[in-house]
């Protein structure tokens, strides 16, 4: 069932993710308590908007989310009216450019009500792309109230990661991505595009294709995954568990935490001769509660309008 054009996929090699978590004594205890295993999926009903929050709230997370955006420490206390941003270096290796935090889940919250008072904010942020991925960050903060703006005096974030991140599984001709990998290779966004542009409608019964060609089958993360996880993807006949045919598969890594795994194949995509593709991802020990152990995270079938996660 499957064929082989190992030429297009000889230059990629299965990537580890880096170590990208910042932390200190006082985050661990104070910040990083509440990280849930499914941290990611925060509830619209208890999150609120940035605006919302206290001004001294308010630029407290502003300017631990433009440190994480990469931006110098002098223009962030600028651009934030704070001083003391620099307590926060950005990821070594990931900036969260082309990323918006969106969402706000307060933990713990004491603002300042006038110059020279302390106050504190522990919370959880999501940040989307436009590519529609997510990350989250819990983010702790304390601070002093200033005539004008706030000085940070203690700040700190650690990533957070899904227990069951999201996948998007894309079928692509062979051809398109023979053509087009050279420049894609290099970036998640850049892949992404080329794949969903060149994809069989796979929710369409008209994209049945009994005679069988070249494909390459591309699963996404769609959520960010942490360092020492592993995602494999694997073809098999057998819907239940996380066996399958993987030996042709590569994983390709982007910025840290982010990546897809690709398998080239000749098969046919016809409901007589479908079979399942299964993302198979092992959090290790990147998610508190999640424990060891392989899980399906993305189960697709290969039949037009069959193909459901």
């Amino acid at each position: 069932m499957i064929g082989s054009f190992a030429r297009v996929l000889a230059a990629l090699a299965c990537a580890s993710l880096l170590l990208t978590a910042c932390s200190n004594e006082w985050f661990k205890e104070l910040a990083y308590r509440d990280a849930a295993p499914r941290s990611l999926e925060i509830p619209a009903a208890e999150t609120v908007a940035v605006a919302d929050l206290s001004p001294d709230a308010q630029a407290a997370l502003r300017a631990i989310a433009l440190r994480l955006h990469g931006h110098d420490a002098a223009a962030v206390d600028a651009a934030a009216a704070v001083t003391g941003s620099a307590l926060v270096s950005p990821e070594p290796g990931f900036t969260y450019q082309g990323f918006t935090a969106r969402r706000v889940k307060v933990l713990d919250l004491a603002p300042a009500a006038n110059p020279g008072d302390e106050g504190s904010i522990r919370a959880l942020l999501r940040f989307d792309d436009a590519a529609g991925r997510s990350a989250a960050v819990s983010v702790a903060a304390r601070y002093r109230k200033e005539a004008q703006g706030i000085t940070l005096t203690e700040a700190s974030y650690r990533p957070l990661y899904a227990a069951h991140p999201r996948t998007e599984l894309l079928i692509v001709p062979a051809q398109a991505i023979k053509d087009g990998l050279g420049e894609a290779a290099d970036s998640y966004a850049e892949l992404r595009a080329l794949a969903e542009r060149e994809a069989v409608a796979m929710r369409d019964a008209a994209a049945t294709d009994p005679a069988g060609k070249e494909y390459v089958a591309i699963a996404f993360l769609r959520d960010r995954v942490g360092p020492g996880a592993t995602v494999a993807m694997r073809l098999s006949d057998q819907r239940q568990g996380v066996r399958g045919y993987e030996d042709q598969t590569r994983y390709l890594a982007f910025e840290p935490g982010w990546g897809a795994a690709l398998t080239p194949g000749v098969f046919a995509l016809a409901p007589d001769q479908a079979f399942w593709i299964k993302v198979v991802y092992d959090p290790k020990d990147t998610v508190p509660g999640a424990g060891h152990g392989e899980r399906v995270i993305g189960l697709y079938s290969s039949a037009p309008a069959m193909a459901a996660k």
